[in-house]
C-alpha cells in the first residue's frame, strides 16, 4: 500500500511539473488545487497541449495510452490522469 502511495506521487508530481513548465501561469497554483482541476475546463492546455502531453507522459513512464483510456472520465483531470498511468505502469 505505502508503495502505491508513493508510485502515485511521482505520477503526480510528474504532472504537475509538466502542467507548470507547459503554462507558466500555472506557477502559482498549489498542487493540490492542481490534482482536481479538470485540466480541459481550466484550460491549463489546449488541443496541441494534450498531444504533447500524451507523448510525453508515454515516453516519461513507458507505457502507452488506448482508446480506453481517452474515454475515461478521469483521464481530464491530473489526479484521474496520474492513476490512470499508475495502472498501467503496474500492469
Amino acid at each position: 500500500m505505502e508503495n502505491e502511495v508513493q508510485e502515485r506521487a511521482v505520477e503526480l508530481s510528474w504532472l504537475i511539473g509538466w502542467f507548470k513548465e507547459q503554462n507558466p501561469t500555472l506557477a502559482s497554483l498549489a498542487g493540490e488545487d492542481m490534482e482536481k482541476a479538470d485540466f480541459f475546463a481550466a484550460e491549463y492546455i489546449d488541443s496541441f497541449g494534450v498531444i504533447m502531453l500524451i507523448e510525453a507522459a508515454e515516453q516519461e513512464f513507458d507505457i502507452k495510452f488506448d482508446e480506453d483510456d481517452f474515454q475515461n472520465r478521469s483521464f481530464s483531470q491530473v489526479s484521474g490522469l496520474a492513476e490512470i498511468i499508475r495502472d498501467k505502469r503496474v500492469s
